[in-house]
């Protein structure tokens, strides 16, 4: 909501393991079928100091972001640590939607 929540949540995450969750759905009303998933991705960030969260936060890059950072951006330096899809935490796991697709359309 604001650059204050932004340095609350990163002042949270730094020098921690979090999960980023997205899920996505298709369905085939023709087919009367439905695929739901939920991909999760375990980042870590590096211990940050009050000095480079404010140097990240005069970026504006945190603006609109889900917990205040940007992945694919500035912020991306600070994370030391990815287990699952880059692409769930910039916003959409591509390589699941594509597989889940690729199933779904087999089936259908």
């Amino acid at each position: 909501k604001s650059r204050d929540d932004a340095k609350d949540m990163l002042t949270q995450l730094q020098g921690r393991k979090h999960q980023v969750f997205t899920a996505f759905a298709i369905k085939n009303k023709r087919e009367m079928i439905s695929y739901c998933q939920v991909v999760v991705t375990d980042v870590t960030f590096i211990l940050l100091s009050a000095e480079q969260i404010e140097q990240y936060l005069d970026t504006d890059e945190y603006q609109d972001k889900a917990g205040g950072y940007a992945i694919q951006g500035y912020a991306g330096v600070y994370v030391s640590d990815i287990k699952g899809s880059y692409t769930n935490v910039v916003g959409l796991p591509l390589a699941e939607v594509y597989l889940a697709l690729k199933t779904f359309s087999a089936i259908s």
